[in-house]
């Protein structure tokens, strides 16, 4: 039986599914579905509902990783695509961007530097406002990241009906494709500030480079929180009201305006709890202040990062075998 269906583009994907008597055991016959997404190379599947068994949860330990492995050009693929729909028809293109980040700084810059100058930084802002400015860049830019990452998520499978219901391609992209969209964007604001920073300097200082393994751990965090919501945004629809005042909660409880050795030490308890603290903290220190990081709180962070996005593929990838019955 061959079934086949045109992509087009209102409908990106086409499907061509064909069945065939299995090789070991002609009783149970082997369904292969291939994938023609524009601007995807082809992804062929061999799948057997009856025979799919989900992983054990020490198995997950790696499976992150092995998803990356096995078919990077399909992901690479899969974020480009993110990439260009979140500004398709918009004139300004890839230009937002930067203006948003950057219209953003503007008004927090104004209104927390000119307008009330908190003390909590200790910067002058009527002397030294690009300094505020950046230290106020570096948080705003994660934390972008990390509010782009828990609002997209938990529509991300149910935004995609026909790619879960045809097993068309490994369903544990689609989180991964939304986090390394986002991951994007946040690297053109970095680059931004880089610029900036290095024009107010004259030159970037060594401990710059260390940037990408200051915020690695974080990356890996928010995947595991990514697969989660998706997983979980199938069966609560609500979710994402949820994670909108939670992305705001978030940006007040983290180091964003202030600096976390300003605050009462029960306090810093309570803000570290934040995914945000330690990477905010780590850039500010490599990038800004010319000092290595906290090594010992980015290495806590960082087993705390693995386990999270062990937890998050073992939830998602037990309950995507439900996806397409849920949707």
């Amino acid at each position: 039986m061959t079934f086949n269906q045109r992509a087009t583009g209102s409908n990106p994907v086409a499907l061509t599914t064909q069945t065939d008597p299995g090789r070991d055991n002609p009783d149970k016959p082997r369904t292969t579905r291939t994938a023609i997404i524009i601007g995807m190379p082809v992804s062929t599947v061999s799948v057997n509902a009856a025979q799919v068994k989900a992983p054990s949860f020490f198995g997950c330990a790696f499976g992150p990783y092995v998803a990356v492995w096995r078919d990077p050009l399909l992901l690479i693929r899969m974020v480009g695509r993110e990439v260009a729909s979140k500004y398709t028809g918009s004139l300004a293109g890839l230009f937002w961007a930067v203006l948003t980040p950057l219209l953003m700084l503007a008004v927090f810059t104004f209104v927390f530097g000119a307008m009330f100058a908190p003390k909590a930084v200790k910067i002058d802002a009527t002397t030294d406002l690009t300094a505020f400015a950046k230290f106020l860049f570096a948080g705003l830019v994660l934390h972008g990241f990390l509010a782009e990452v828990i609002t997209r998520t938990p529509n991300v499978v149910l935004g995609n009906p026909n790619l879960v219901k045809k097993f068309v391609l490994p369903t544990e992209l689609l989180p991964l494709a939304a986090v390394l969209s986002a991951a994007t964007t946040t690297a053109i604001g970095l680059l931004v500030l880089l610029i900036v920073h290095a024009g107010t300097l004259g030159a970037l200082p060594l401990t710059a480079f260390l940037t990408p393994l200051v915020l690695l751990p974080f990356l890996v965090m928010m995947a595991g929180v990514a697969w989660f919501l998706a997983a979980i945004g199938v069966f609560l629809r609500d979710i994402g009201h949820v994670t909108g005042l939670l992305a705001t909660v978030l940006l007040f409880l983290g180091p964003v305006f202030y600096k976390i050795d300003t605050l009462p030490q029960k306090v810093r308890a309570v803000v570290y709890l934040n995914p945000l603290t330690v990477p905010i903290q780590g850039l500010r220190q490599v990038l800004l202040d010319g000092t290595s990081p906290d090594w010992s709180a980015l290495g806590i962070y960082a087993i705390v990062a693995f386990i999270v996005a062990w937890i998050g593929f073992y939830i998602f990838v037990r309950c995507k075998r439900v996806f397409a019955d849920v949707i």
